[in-house]
């Protein structure tokens, strides 16, 4: 009987060392299963953030389309102010021309076509001594001419 007492002890053994490696492999199994949780988790956060990315770069390159196109505006209105600005100063150097000529000819004497009979009457200012004491301007009298 101590045989088979022995032998049922040692089944028992086997048994409840089945039984531990059995629940040993239960938490190895539950501890996978977590980490295929966790990792799932860490997937579907890093696709949101690869979506969120690509939707930041699709929004930057709309930017920056949108600022080539305003720097091309720009760039075509710096153009045309600067035609504008060629014509202005074109009409100005003309005008220039035109104006200086019309000074230098009506500041040429003309020739008297008759000689003048008598002069025009030029006042001019007492010195600077008679000035102190008194202010006045005297005119000279037509002289008749001989002739």
């Amino acid at each position: 009987m101590s045989l088979l007492f022995t032998l049922f002890s040692l089944l028992f053994t086997l048994f409840s060392l089945l039984f531990t490696l059995y629940s040993l492999l239960f938490t190895l199994f539950s501890l996978l299963f977590t980490l295929y949780s966790l990792l799932f988790t860490l997937y579907s956060l890093l696709f949101t953030l690869y979506s969120f990315l690509f939707t930041l770069y699709s929004l930057l390159f709309t930017l920056f389309s949108l600022l080539f196109s305003l720097y091309s505006f720009l760039f075509t209105l710096y153009s045309l102010l600067f035609s504008l600005f060629s014509l202005l100063f074109s009409l100005y150097s003309l005008l220039f021309t035109l104006f200086s000529y019309y000074l230098r000819s009506s500041y040429i004497p003309a020739t008297p076509c008759p000689p003048p009979t008598q002069a025009v009457t030029i006042p001019y200012f007492c010195s600077l001594f008679l000035i102190s004491l008194n202010n006045c301007t005297e005119s000279l009298a037509p002289v008749q001419p001989s002739g």
